[in-house]
């Protein structure tokens, strides 16, 4: 993650509770004999009752229990209960996961991904938490920007004038332990981060986070954003080539364990790759952003211009973070290397085959 999320953040209350559900529902199962209604909570059981497709997943999870003996029951629960600090697996490499049979984890992957795209949304749920999906996801906007916190480069979500929560379109929740490989964290509110689309669909998909082989030998630590996050370890700097320039970031640490969160950010979410990708054309962003220098000085004056506008906001709009880092660190620069710089942003505007692009006609 490159920004921590806020700790006054409010949690996702109607995912907490279908949560906390789950570990109830399998403590119910441990002496049960067969599937009931009194299997759930006071507060859910006439929402799931009443809702044939979220009680047909509970009971298909029933369905691999109720062959088992009491003591595989408990051992079952226990495993899912005991287990739920997740920071503590990503920063732990020693912190073990839940070990679960492949029936049990097939069913308990149909459950959770129910019960987080589907059943979140029946009112009776709603109602029983107070809160909507949709208002979560504003209150976390509220506290933490609109700016993915995970990249600093995209919006997690447009807001629409004249429009109310309910109505707003809603970004993605991304399964920071991905649901194909951690099912039974599956409504786990701790695991839910709203994110951009790039990141959640594209960069990191289903990656496995805190494994870095498909057979989950090998264990990795990650960021985990409540508690730590990327950007004090960020810079952002540009390659000087005999006839190019180009930007790249850079991310260092002097302590081991930092070193490999970073790593794990970069390979899971391509960080690296994105930024660089985004000002491939460096020169025509300098220019625009620089107000067309007329000189050497005035070009340094109008980096430090920029990076200090930039330096209160860094989480106000998508790449304003990136370019605070990149600005800072020109404007830091000797005369000669700004001067290479300066003559290239000359030549960029005297390229009208390279600038066409960019035009109306």
């Amino acid at each position: 993650m490159l920004f921590k999320i806020r700790h006054t953040t409010p949690e996702p209350v109607i995912y907490r509770m279908l949560n906390d559900e789950l570990i109830h529902f399998l403590e119910a199962s441990i002496n049960a004999t067969r599937f009931s209604k009194g299997m759930f909570s006071d507060s859910l059981k006439e929402t799931i009752w009443s809702n044939s497709k979220t009680k047909d997943a509970f009971k298909a999870l029933w369905d691999t229990i109720r062959p088992l003996d009491v003591t595989e029951r408990q051992r079952l629960h226990d495993e899912i209960e005991s287990k739920q600090d997740l920071p503590i697996r990503l920063t732990d490499r020693s912190s073990t996961l839940p070990d679960v049979n492949d029936d049990f984890r097939n069913a308990i992957k149909t459950l959770t991904g129910h019960l987080f795209s589907a059943t979140s949304k029946l009112t009776g749920i709603e109602a029983a938490s107070g809160q909507t999906v949709k208002q979560h996801y504003d209150s976390f906007i509220n506290e933490n920007g609109k700016v993915c916190c995970a990249c600093g480069s995209k919006e997690i979500t447009e807001h629409r004038t004249g429009i109310t929560i309910e109505e707003q379109w809603r970004g993605p929740y991304d399964h920071y332990l991905a649901h194909k490989h951690y099912p039974y964290y599956g409504t786990h509110p701790e695991n839910l981060i709203p994110c951009c689309d790039v990141c959640n669909s594209k960069a990191k998909h289903e990656k496995d986070l805190i494994h870095s082989d498909e057979a989950q030998t090998t264990r990795r630590l990650a960021f985990y954003p409540t508690i730590e996050a990327g950007h004090p370890c960020v810079e952002f700097k540009v390659e000087f080539g005999a006839t190019s320039l180009k930007a790249y970031v850079e991310l260092s640490s002097n302590l081991p364990d930092t070193s490999e969160k970073l790593e794990t950010w970069d390979t899971i979410y391509s960080i690296k790759s994105r930024i660089s990708g985004k000002f491939s054309d460096l020169m025509t962003i300098l220019d625009t952003d620089c107000s067309k220098p007329e000189s050497l000085d005035q070009l340094r004056a109008n980096l430090n211009r920029e990076a200090e506008t930039l330096a209160p906001v860094p989480r106000s709009e998508p790449y304003h973070f990136w370019k605070h880092k990149l600005y800072t660190w020109l404007a830091a620069l000797g005369d000669p290397d700004l001067k290479h710089i300066y003559n290239a942003l000359l030549a960029r505007r005297d390229d009208a085959a390279a600038m066409r692009v960019y035009g109306l006609d």
